[in-house]
């Protein structure tokens, strides 16, 4: 049975080894068919490609031909159409600034022939104002004259009036200033007019040529001419003269003039009792007072402009000596600081920084004072600490000869600064 078998296998083998070759033989055969076909086909397709390929080539070069002639002629059709609508834009521009040119032309001229319109309207209107004015001025110089056809009683006063004029200047000078000298400050009005017109009633309230004077006197100050009688006394006081030597008054606060005399005492006397002491012209010529040092040689015055900064020094009960003028200085406070720097007194003034107030400063320090915190550097610090907003300066500027810089930096800032501002650092000096 194993022989059987075994022959078995071995025909199966050999059937199966027949199959096996003649299956290559037909896979080769296959294969090689596949091989032929395959590469007939791939002739073919390449013979195919080639010509479509080619094809393709020729239709795009075709297009492009035409897409080039087509982008020229679109480019000539924009060319020639921004071609025409810049020329349309220029024309439309150059028709508007035609326009423009005539319509501003026109405007220009409707302007000036306004302006000048206008200008003729206030050159007129001024003209008027001013022939007004010239009128009302040749009105008052013929009241003046008729003031002073009135005034000339007798010819021999008259002419002693006009020589006292001509010859001395004393009219010319009244009105700049008060005297520079003691013996001028705080003089009559009574002697001066007998002085001036050979009469001691010559420039009294009411009298012709006391108003013709005070209407001088006003013009050269730039201020208005005075109406009432006050207005009257106190233009007199701003140029030194007394009209009476009691109304005006001079303040002061702990003065303690040194000497032994009872006047002197009387003062000191105040002062210890936190006294203000308001001193007049007939009591600093009393013979009680005419003779009496008011301070020691070298000690510090004080001397302020505004009431409120004598007020503050006496109700903190400072020590040192302070004087008030009240704005510009009446006849009584003139002769009081003539008095102080004869004596030998360190005398320092502070006032108001505005144009009025260095005036004053400028008339007090020519009469032998001295600054205080009257500077440039004070001014700027005042204007500083008050952040710029303070009243404006008003009025014309005023030279600062003892500091140019003060008067340069008032222009500069144009911001007043009163004293009522710096009253602390005033108080603090006393």
């Amino acid at each position: 049975m194993a022989a059987t078998q075994a022959r078995e296998l071995k025909s199966l083998r050999d059937a199966v080894t027949g199959a096996q070759k003649e299956l290559r033989t037909e896979v080769a055969a296959q294969l090689t068919t596949l091989s032929t076909t395959s590469d007939a086909r791939l002739k073919d397709v390449r013979t195919t490609v080639a010509a479509s390929l080619k094809d393709l080539r020729e239709e795009q070069a075709a297009t492009l031909q035409r897409l080039d002639a087509s982008q020229a002629e679109k480019l000539r059709t924009v060319t020639t159409t921004l071609t025409g609508a810049q020329k349309t834009l220029t024309d439309s521009v150059s028709t508007r600034l035609e326009t423009m040119a005539k319509s501003n032309e026109a405007r220009l001229e409707a302007m000036r022939v306004t302006v000048q319109e206008k200008l003729d309207d206030t050159l007129t209107k001024r003209l008027d104002s001013s022939f007004t004015r010239v009128s009302e001025r040749l009105d008052l110089v013929g009241k003046g004259l008729h003031d002073m056809q009135a005034l000339a009683q007798g010819v021999g006063s008259l002419q002693r009036t006009l020589t006292n004029v001509k010859h001395r200047g004393a009219w010319a000078e009244l009105p700049l200033a008060p005297p520079t000298s003691s013996t001028g400050a705080g003089r009559d009005l009574g002697a001066l007019a007998s002085e001036m017109t050979g009469d001691a009633h010559g420039l009294d309230d009411g009298r012709p040529l006391a108003a013709v004077v005070l209407r001088g006197v006003a013009a050269a100050r730039g201020v208005a001419p005075p109406e009432s009688p006050a207005d009257r006394r106190a233009l007199w006081a701003a140029v030194g003269v007394s009209t009476d030597a009691v109304s005006g008054t001079v303040m002061t606060w702990a003065l303690r003039p040194p000497d032994v005399d009872a006047w002197s005492a009387s003062l000191r006397a105040r002062a210890d009792l936190g006294l203000v002491t308001h001193l007049t012209v007939q009591e600093l010529r009393s013979p009680a007072a005419s003779g009496a040092a008011l301070v020691r040689p070298g000690a510090v015055v004080s001397v302020c402009e505004n009431p409120q900064v004598l007020q503050a020094a006496a109700r903190a009960g400072v020590v040192g000596p302070l004087v008030c003028t009240s704005g510009n200085p009446s006849a009584a406070g003139w002769l009081l600081l003539d008095r102080l720097v004869e004596d030998g007194g360190d005398v320092r003034y502070h006032g108001d920084l505005d144009w009025p107030g260095v005036s004053i400063a400028a008339r007090v320090l020519a009469r032998g004072a001295r600054p205080w915190r009257l500077a440039a550097v004070d001014y700027e610090s005042a204007v500083a600490a008050s952040g710029g907003t303070g009243l404006p300066l008003a009025g014309p500027p005023v030279p600062t000869p003892w500091d140019d810089g003060l008067s340069a930096a008032m222009r500069r800032r144009a911001v007043a600064v009163h004293e009522e501002a710096v009253l602390t650092t005033l108080l603090a000096d006393l």
